[in-house]
C-alpha cells in the first residue's frame, strides 16, 4: 500500500467544488492539504452537497508535520568600541628658574611619557611652556636627565646657584602664566658635578 504525505495548510483549501464543499480521500478529509500525487485507477464521485469523494484502492493517508523553518542566522556581534579618551580638565606648564643663571653649567632635557619634550640649557633665561598635550588622563612619568656642560673653567661652586624646573597645574592669560598648584620641582646646583636623572609620577586630571 502505498502511503501519502499529507502537509496541512490551514485557511486555504486546494481543492474545492464549492466554498462549502470539501475532498475525501478513501474517507478522509484532506480540505486543505497539498497533494503531490498522481493517483490512478481511483473512482471520483460528487455527492448531493458538492463533497468530492476519491475511492483510490492501494493509496492510505499520512500526516506529515511541515518541516521547521530554519532558525535566523545570529547577528555577527556588533565590533567592541573602544572608550572615548578621558579629557583633561587642567592645563600643564612647566617653568624654570635660575638663582644664578648660568652658574650650575647643566643642560637638563625632559621627557613626559618616554617622548622627549625640550632641553633647558644653563645660558638660558627663564623658560615658561605648555605641556599639556603630552599629559593624559591617570598616571604619567615626569623625568629629567641633567649633564655637566662645562666649557672651559667651572663658573660657581656654591650649592646657592641653583637650576629649578617646576612643573605644574595653572592657567594662562595673554602673556602671563600662573601656576596655581606645583606638583613637582627638579633641582641641581653649582656645586655638583655627576650627571644625573630623576622620574616623577603625575596624576592627569
Amino acid at each position: 500500500m502505498r502511503r501519502i504525505g499529507v502537509v496541512v495548510v490551514f485557511g486555504i483549501a486546494a481543492i474545492s467544488a464549492t466554498a462549502l464543499a470539501s475532498v475525501f480521500l478513501n474517507g478522509v478529509n484532506v480540505d486543505g492539504a497539498v497533494l503531490t500525487q498522481k493517483f490512478e485507477r481511483c473512482t471520483v464521485t460528487f455527492d448531493g452537497k458538492g463533497n468530492v469523494l476519491i475511492d483510490a484502492p492501494g493509496y492510505a493517508i499520512q500526516s506529515v508535520s511541515p518541516p521547521a523553518a530554519a532558525a535566523p542566522a545570529a547577528a555577527p556581534a556588533a565590533p567592541a568600541v573602544a572608550a572615548a579618551p578621558g579629557v583633561l580638565s587642567k592645563k600643564y606648564f612647566v617653568v624654570s628658574e635660575q638663582s644664578m643663571p648660568g652658574m650650575t653649567q647643566y643642560d637638563i632635557d625632559l621627557y613626559i611619557n618616554s617622548k622627549w619634550v625640550r632641553k633647558f640649557h644653563s645660558d638660558d633665561d627663564q623658560i615658561v611652556t605648555e605641556v599639556t598635550q603630552y599629559i593624559h588622563p591617570g598616571a604619567n612619568t615626569i623625568l629629567f636627565m641633567a649633564k655637566k656642560n662645562i666649557v672651559g673653567a667651572r663658573k660657581a661652586f656654591s650649592p646657592a646657584a641653583t637650576y629649578t624646573i617646576t612643573l605644574g597645574e595653572g592657567d594662562a592669560s595673554g602673556d602671563k602664566v600662573v601656576i596655581d598648584d606645583p606638583l613637582l620641582t627638579y633641582k641641581r646646583s653649582a656645586d655638583q658635578m655627576d650627571d644625573g636623572s630623576q622620574q616623577f609620577t603625575v596624576d592627569g586630571r
